[in-house]
């Protein structure tokens, strides 16, 4: 469920492009705390593909985004903040998911720190199919565009691909 990660996203660049504006006129701001929230609901292709039917994710996700900015007024981090709720289902059974996820975006090191609880799906009253938490630091560029992590810390079960136990969850 790494999609909804998108969307904070575009609100945080959104909210740069916005402090670069201010920042390059009023001199040195304090930081900035924007707040977002996204719903949606989709087919997932990569599981899908891998469980063999058509697996359905709702989200609904909600979170703050901050811009730290040197004494110049030039942004050196932003740090996004998520929470997310929603809904794995496929063959008419439905699991829950959520998790808490933490982005730090370090502009001068072109890195990202992401810990937390990224998504947890689990069956209500008979636990959890499928976890992935921990600790992840990526390339900007591995980020955005669907690499690798640098580091890896914590079971990361969907970011390898192996979501066997969630396909036998959603299998009837």
């Amino acid at each position: 469920m790494r999609k909804p990660i998108v969307f904070a996203l575009i609100a945080v660049l959104g909210a740069v492009s916005t402090w670069l504006g201010v920042a390059a006129t009023a001199g040195a701001t304090p930081p900035s705390i924007s707040h977002f929230q996204f719903s949606g609901q989709g087919i997932d292709p990569g599981a899908s593909a891998a469980c063999g039917f058509p697996i359905t994710d709702t989200f609904t996700d909600t979170g703050t985004s901050q811009v730290l900015l040197d004494p110049q007024g030039n942004p050196t981090r932003i740090q996004v903040i998520t929470s997310s709720t929603g809904t794995v289902s496929a063959n008419g059974i439905t699991l829950l998911a959520h998790g808490q996820d933490n982005l730090f975006f370090d502009i001068a090191d072109q890195t990202v720190l992401e810990v937390g609880l990224p998504g947890m799906t689990y069956l209500p009253g008979l636990g959890v199919v499928i976890q992935d938490a921990g600790r992840l630091v990526w390339s900007f560029d591995a980020f955005f565009n669907g690499g690798s992590p640098l580091v890896e810390a914590g079971p990361h079960p969907q970011l390898a691909g192996n979501i066997g136990a969630l396909c036998a969850a959603l299998t009837p």
